[in-house]
C-alpha cells in the first residue's frame, strides 16, 4: 500500500447546527502581541514576559545568536540592530528581569521574522503544572506497507476529569496499526519527577521515552510494555506556522491556542521491536507541537483539519469556528508546498466551503462529505489553487463523553456536554488554475 494514499481528515462538533456571526478571535501576526497579551498569567507583566517565552538568563546568549541571525537577514536591521541586541543582553544580565531593558528586549524579539522559526519555539512553552495549561509534542507516520503509527508526549494527561486543571503528570501515548491488522496501544505515565522538558529546543523525556529534534531532524524513542520503537524523522518541508502560530480568544485576549507544525512532512525510518521480534520500516511522517491555557473544547465550537501528500504537493488545511461566547468567529488556515518549497500560506486568502452534509449515525454530528479550500493569491502576484477533500470512509467515531470516567462523566452529562471526534479517509484533489505555469489536477485516492 502506497504511503502517499493515506489521508486523514478530522472534524470535531460540539453542539450541532449553529448560526455564525462576528466575534473576537485573532490569528496573531505580530510577535509583540504575543509578548504583551498571550500569557499574562503572572501579576508582574515583566515577569510574565520572561516566563512567556521561557526566557532565562542562561538562555539569552542563545537567543542573542538567533536574533543576530534574524537581523542579518533583514536589510532594515543590520549591524546597528546587532549592536543593540548585544547591549540589551548585557544590561538584562546585569539588571535582572525588573530592569528597564525589557521593552528593548521585546522590540528585539519582534525581529524574529515569520519564516525564521527558532529552535526554542519547539521547546517547553508552558508553566509546569500551570493552571489551565496544556502542551504536547505529536508525531505520526504512514509506512510504505500501509501501517500507521501515532505517538504523543503530553505534559498532562488531559483525558482525565480534571483535564487542563490538574498538576503536571506527563504521559506518553502510542498506537500502531500494522498492515496485517494487528493493533498495539500503549500508555506510559511518568513516575514522580522522572521527566524533563528543555526550553531551548525540543528535548523531552518521560521515563524511558524521549522526543528530541532541531526543527529538521528528530529522534523519537518509545519503550512501553514490550514495544520498543526508534524513529528518525527528517524534514522534507521546512518548519512552518500560520503567522505567529498563536490564536487569541476573547475581548480581553485572555486565552490562547498555539500550534507549530515543526515538520509538515518528512521521511521516516523506524526500527520496531515487539515482543522480541525486530523489523525496520520506512515511510512519511509529520510532527507538530501544541500548547495553550484553555482546553480546545472551551475555545472551539468545531473545526475541520486535514493534511495530505498528493504527488509532489503537501497540504495542511484547517477551518476553525470558535465557541458561541466568541461569536462563532472563524479562522481559516492553509499551507501548500511543492517539492519542499512553500507556495501559499496566507489563510486570509483561502475560501472554505462544505457540501453534502449528513448526520453521523454514531455521534449524531453533522459531517460534510466534501470540503473545499479555494486559495487566491493573484492580488499579490501569487497563484490560485483549489484543494478538495472527499470523505469516503469514517475510521473513528468517538463520543468524547465516553472518554471521561467517574464523577467527571456525570458532571459532563449534567451540563449537556456532547462533544465528538471523527476521522475520515478519502480522495484529495489539488487543482492549479488556468494561467498557472503548470495547470493541472492532481489526485490521490484514499485507503
Amino acid at each position: 500500500m502506497d504511503s502517499q494514499r493515506m489521508r486523514i481528515w478530522v472534524t470535531l462538533e460540539k453542539m450541532g447546527q449553529f448560526r455564525p456571526k462576528g466575534g473576537k478571535i485573532i490569528l496573531v501576526r505580530d510577535w509583540n502581541k504575543i509578548k504583551e497579551k498571550t500569557m499574562e498569567l503572572e501579576r508582574d507583566p515583566q515577569i510574565s514576559f520572561l516566563h512567556t517565552l521561557n526566557l532565562h538568563l542562561d538562555d539569552l546568549d542563545r537567543l542573542m545568536e538567533n536574533g543576530i541571525r534574524s537581523a542579518a537577514n533583514s536589510t532594515a536591521h543590520k549591524l546597528p540592530e546587532q549592536a543593540r541586541a548585544e547591549e540589551v543582553i548585557s544590561r538584562v544580565k546585569e539588571d535582572g528581569p525588573h530592569g528597564t531593558t525589557l521593552h528593548d528586549m521585546r522590540r528585539w524579539l519582534e525581529n524574529i521574522a515569520k519564516g525564521d522559526i527558532a529552535l526554542w519555539e519547539d521547546g517547553f512553552r508552558t508553566e509546569p503544572g500551570g493552571p489551565g495549561t496544556f502542551e504536547w509534542w505529536y508525531f505520526d507516520a504512514v509506512f510504505d506497507d500501509g501501517s500507521t503509527l501515532v505517538t504523543t508526549f503530553m505534559v498532562k494527561d488531559i483525558r482525565n476529569r480534571k483535564g487542563v486543571h490538574q498538576p503536571a503528570g506527563p504521559v506518553v501515548m502510542f498506537e500502531l496499526d500494522q498492515a496485517d491488522g494487528k493493533h498495539f496501544k500503549r500508555t506510559a505515565h511518568a513516575a514522580d519527577g522522572d521527566f524533563s522538558f528543555a526550553t531551548e529546543r525540543c528535548d523531552v523525556r518521560i521515563g524511558l521515552n524521549t522526543f528530541t529534534g532541531d526543527l529538521h531532524s528528530y529522534h523519537i524513542h518509545v519503550d512501553i510494555d514490550g514495544v520498543i520503537v526508534d524513529i528518525t524523522l527528517t524534514g522534507q518541508v521546512p518548519p512552518w506556522r500560520p503567522e505567529t502560530g498563536h490564536i487569541l480568544f476573547g475581548d480581553d485576549e485572555q486565552h490562547y491556542f498555539a500550534w507549530l507544525p515543526a515538520v509538515p512532512q518528512g521521511a521516516v525510518q523506524a526500527e520496531l521491536t515487539i515482543d522480541g521480534s525486530t523489523h525496520t520500516m520506512a515511510g512519511v511522517g509529520y510532527h507538530d507541537h501544541n500548547w495553550g491555557n484553555a482546553t480546545m473544547m472551551q475555545l472551539m465550537h468545531h473545526w475541520y483539519w486535514a493534511r495530505a501528500r498528493v504527488g509532489d504537493y503537501t497540504v495542511i488545511a484547517s477551518y476553525i469556528t470558535a465557541e458561541k461566547k466568541y461569536g462563532y468567529a472563524e479562522v481559516p488556515i492553509f499551507m501548500l508546498a511543492k517539492d519542499g518549497k512553500i507556495l501559499a500560506d496566507d489563510g486570509r486568502l483561502a475560501q472554505f466551503s462544505k457540501f453534502d452534509e449528513h448526520f453521523d449515525p454514531v455521534t449524531g454530528k453533522p459531517v460534510a462529505n466534501t470540503v473545499v479550500y479555494d486559495y487566491d493569491g493573484t492580488a499579490s502576484g501569487g497563484e490560485r489553487y483549489r484543494v478538495t477533500f472527499r470523505r469516503e470512509k469514517t475510521i473513528v467515531q468517538d463520543r468524547m463523553i465516553n472518554m471521561i470516567k467517574g464523577l467527571g462523566r456525570i458532571l459532563a452529562q449534567l451540563v449537556g456536554f456532547d462533544g465528538a471526534y471523527l476521522r475520515f479517509t478519502g480522495q484529495v484533489d489539488i487543482e492549479t488554475a488556468a494561467g498557472h505555469a503548470d495547470p493541472a489536477t492532481i489526485s490521490a485516492p484514499g485507503l
